[in-house]
């Protein structure tokens, strides 16, 4: 794939999405901390919102960089971000160990995808203050267009079920064209929703 920032960023207005990069992880992180919940002791504010339940460090975030992790931002301002990967990197985070906390996801989605090559939505994050924009939505719409130039037909999202159901991410992922295609317990007793965007 070409990574020319012509190929990289698409103008939506005074913002952009491109490809996120080292310079963006302090702007991602931000995000991530605003987000992050224990599903155990959840805030109710968060709950109102949205939230993230396995977060990294900011190391963890630039590892995760490639070509399907995308950012909107405004200026120096990172406003959200979409962290996906295709099957050959997410196999690479798991060779690595990287992706332990989701094994039993992962085998669940790697079951309904034996041999073809897909898309992992490993979290989606936008900053409080820049939500009702629509910059969730045109992340995801971006990186399907991507998925469509690859010839990738689905991508996958866990969303949390229970103890605490993230609704707000759901109603986002189906508002966006997914379905909800199993559920998952992980190793951990979380329950999670497996959800599919098909292009």
């Amino acid at each position: 794939m070409n990574t020319d920032k012509e190929d990289n960023t698409l103008e939506v207005g005074p913002d952009s999405l491109e490809v996120a990069r080292e310079l963006h992880i302090p702007g991602i992180f931000g995000i991530v901390e605003k987000l992050k919940m224990n599903p155990r002791t959840p805030e109710p504010e968060k709950l109102a919102r949205g939230f993230l339940t396995y977060t990294f460090n900011a190391c963890g975030y630039a590892r995760r960089l490639n070509e399907l992790f995308i950012v909107q931002t405004q200026g120096n301002k990172v406003g959200g971000f979409l962290m996906c990967y295709d099957r050959a990197f997410l196999q690479i985070l798991i060779n690595d160990g990287e992706e332990k906390h989701e094994t039993s996801i992962l085998n669940f989605i790697q079951s309904l995808e034996p041999k073809n090559d897909f898309v992992y939505g490993g979290q989606v994050g936008v900053d409080p203050e820049a939500r009702q924009r629509g910059v969730g939505r045109r992340m995801i719409e971006r990186v399907l267009a991507l998925m469509r130039s690859r010839h990738i037909k689905h991508m996958y999202a866990a969303i949390l079920h229970a103890p605490v159901r993230n609704d707000v991410s759901i109603a986002f992922s189906v508002a966006t064209g997914a379905q909800n295609v199993g559920e998952v317990l992980n190793d951990d007793g979380l329950l999670w929703g497996i959800y599919r965007w098909s292009v």
